[in-house]
């Protein structure tokens, strides 16, 4: 549980950040919270959390992490919409209870267990990855743990050759993960900044000195 905590007390910060600064959600994590701005119901459940939190101030990013640890994001969601005084329903709110959407919500179900730790490794292999590695530093983590270094997966031990892990060797496993969703589809060494379309990624510069390079010009490892 420890590993998976600050990740998605992360990603519900930056989801509280985009309610509050009016902004939509992040594409690869919007269905965490059961929204899909693509999608009716999906669009209807990101302005009723605009309700919850925004003006009606039920929901909190401390609810929403326990939530999703313990495994219950869609009860919670709907616990917090059906228990709304009538003063504080919006049209939102109210069109999800009088419309009874709770069922139609696009939650990602698989990531969601994933997260609460409920997942096996069966279902994991017929999901694909989505998300992609800089190489440098997928090979960076893979030589010092068994873990994929976005994700968290552990990888069979018998794939360590001579003390570290062979990029070519794990790519069958990685591809068997969950699909991932921490910022912009990177893993954590690699990120430094959000940006939808080309996210700045922070590098170790061989002379001592960070430096800022946009994802695009990196040589991505597709998984």
């Amino acid at each position: 549980m420890e590993s998976r905590k600050p990740v998605i007390e992360r990603g519900t910060q930056l989801f509280f950040s985009a309610i509050n600064e009016d902004k939509f959600p992040q594409e690869c994590a919007e269905r965490l919270y059961g929204v899909k701005m693509n999608d009716p119901v999906g669009r209807l459940v990101y302005n009723c959390w605009v309700t919850l939190v925004k003006y009606a101030g039920v929901a909190s990013e401390e609810g929403i992490n326990d939530a999703m640890l313990q495994g219950r994001m869609p009860e919670y969601f709907e616990g917090l919409v059906q228990a709304l005084p009538l003063e504080r329903h919006s049209h939102y709110t109210y069109s999800l209870i009088e419309r009874k959407l709770f069922d139609s919500i696009p939650w990602d179900r698989d990531l969601l267990a994933k997260f609460a730790g409920t997942f096996s490794y069966e279902s994991m292999e017929e999901t694909s990855a989505s998300h992609m590695l800089h190489r440098a530093c997928a090979e960076h983590s893979l030589g010092r743990n068994n873990s994929c270094p976005s994700c968290r997966f552990q990888l069979p031990k018998n794939l360590c050759i001579g003390g570290s892990y062979a990029i070519d060797s794990c790519e069958k496993q990685l591809e068997t993960r969950l699909r991932e969703w921490i910022i912009s589809g990177m893993c954590d060494r690699c990120v430094m900044h959000y940006h939808e379309k080309d996210p700045l990624i922070l590098l170790d510069d061989p002379n001592g000195q960070n430096r800022m390079v946009q994802q695009s010009s990196l040589e991505p490892l597709n998984l």
